[in-house]
């Protein structure tokens, strides 16, 4: 992953098609979340399983959308001073069992809604594109020979 930046022109807002590295950066930071992390598909296919074990038929694309939609507001809750006694798992387990009724589901379980919750940690969506992160790293440290980035590789 090389980070880089546009060189604008001197009172020119128009960016130019050459782009630099930059020297600046202190902090690697990424967003995981369906970009590294596929867990929609993971999601999804749990739903799916478990519909199918059930004899339920639903757009599973559709509740899983819901679903993390009704976590994200759970776990922020909107509020800048909110300060939770409870943690994300908490929030998804709530969450699945909400979404599903709420969409007129019957028969999932306690175990069901459990295993759900339980597929955000399955190792094939946390290793699906992994490798392209930690190639992106360990490519960004090589530009740097030498420096404090390079020992991150």
């Amino acid at each position: 992953m090389l980070l880089l930046s546009p060189r604008h022109t001197s009172g020119d807002t128009q960016q130019q098609s050459d782009w630099k590295p930059r020297d600046n950066i202190k902090a690697l930071t990424f967003d995981t979340g369906g970009t590294i992390l596929d867990w929609h598909s993971g999601i999804s296919a749990k739903l799916a399983e478990i519909g199918k074990a059930r004899n339920v038929e639903a757009d599973w694309t559709a509740i899983t959308n819901e679903y993390r939609i009704e976590s994200l507001i759970g776990m922020t809750s909107g509020a800048e001073d909110f300060s939770p006694d409870f943690n994300i798992e908490d929030v998804h387990r709530e969450k699945i069992q909400s979404v599903i009724e709420s969409n007129g589901i019957s028969g999932f379980t306690d175990t069901d809604f459990d295993a759900v919750r339980d597929a955000w940690h399955s190792s094939k969506q946390f290793m699906k594109k992994a490798s392209i992160l930690i190639a992106g790293i360990a490519f960004y440290c090589s530009l740097r020979p030498g420096s404090a980035y390079a020992r991150c590789a």
